[in-house]
């Protein structure tokens, strides 16, 4: 449907529509649409759970957990739309790493979203930050407890809880990354990443 006036700005839009009761609406005025990606609600969540009152160690472990999770799947949404625009389709390779994950830390995949993006993520300034993160998320996940720096005694892994500044650390790097890869995303002409 195109609106009557589409050259004059400053004109109202009218919309009609036609529901199952066979009804209309006209209306005018200013429709603005706000989209919020799962990644983005990913890291909203993460960062509610930082601030819920009684949060403890293991709602820390959880936003870690939640905020890779949305670097996960922002970097695995956006290889697939840049693939998309440049091949016609996702390529073979994004597909085979987006089955699983799109982590940015695993060389492999960070090569292929590199070549896909035209984008040397590892050269960002947030970089060293999010390795860090990465490994706080891999610790968590997987013991349980933060390994700053990762010790073994044993076979037994030692570390610390998660605290409330581990997790924003986490949360607050993973919106460094999301938010360039929005940026690598209007750089190849998909604008509504904003």
């Amino acid at each position: 449907m195109t609106p009557p006036n589409d050259n004059e700005a400053d004109e109202p839009v009218v919309l009609s529509a036609t529901a199952s009761l066979r009804a209309s609406a006209t209306v005018y005025g200013v429709l603005t649409v706000s989209v919020r990606r799962f990644y983005d609600q990913l890291l909203e969540s993460a960062s509610r759970l930082i601030n819920d009152v009684g949060a403890d160690q293991f709602t820390f472990c959880a936003a870690i957990a939640l905020a890779a999770t949305a670097c996960e799947v922002a970097a695995g949404t956006a290889a697939a739309t840049i693939a998309k625009e440049k091949y016609g389709s996702p390529t073979d390779e994004v597909m085979k790493l987006s089955v699983r994950t799109f982590d940015l830390g695993v060389e492999r995949i960070r090569n292929t979203w590199n070549v896909i993006a035209n984008d040397a993520v590892q050269d960002q300034a947030f970089w060293v930050e999010f390795t860090k993160h990465l490994d706080r998320r891999n610790s968590v996940v997987h013991t349980g407890m933060v390994k700053d720096p990762p010790i073994r005694k044993g076979d037994e892994p030692v570390g610390r809880s998660a605290t409330k500044a581990d997790a924003e650390a986490s949360v607050d790097v993973a919106h460094q990354l999301i938010e360039h890869i929005k940026t690598v995303l209007r750089g190849h002409g998909f604008d509504s990443y904003a």
